[in-house]
C-alpha cells in the first residue's frame, strides 16, 4: 500500500521489495535487487552500501526519520 500511495496504482510493485536485517550495531535494508542502504544505529543516517559491500559514505541519504520510499527509489541508480 506505501508503494503505491508513492509511486502510483500504474507502477509494479514487484520492482520493489524492502527487507530489513538487523545487525548489531546498525541496519541494513535491501531495497530490491539493485540497492542495499545501511541505517547507522547511533545518528540514524543513511548510506548507500556499494556492490563490493563498502558503506558510500558520500552517499548519504538524510536521517531515517525523514527518509521517503521515493528517496531510496531514486538512489538505486545513483
Amino acid at each position: 500500500m506505501a508503494f503505491r500511495q508513492e509511486f502510483g496504482q500504474d507502477e509494479s510493485t514487484s520492482v520493489m521489495e524492502m527487507t530489513v536485517h538487523p545487525m548489531e550495531e546498525h541496519i541494513q535494508l535491501n531495497v530490491g535487487p539493485r540497492a542495499t542502504f545501511l541505517v547507522d544505529g547511533e545518528t540514524g543516517l543513511v548510506f548507500k552500501i556499494g556492490s563490493g559491500g563498502r558503506v558510500r559514505y558520500e552517499k548519504c541519504i538524510g536521517q531515517v526519520s525523514g527518509v521517503t520510499g521515493r528517496e531510496l527509489y531514486r538512489w538505486l541508480w545513483w
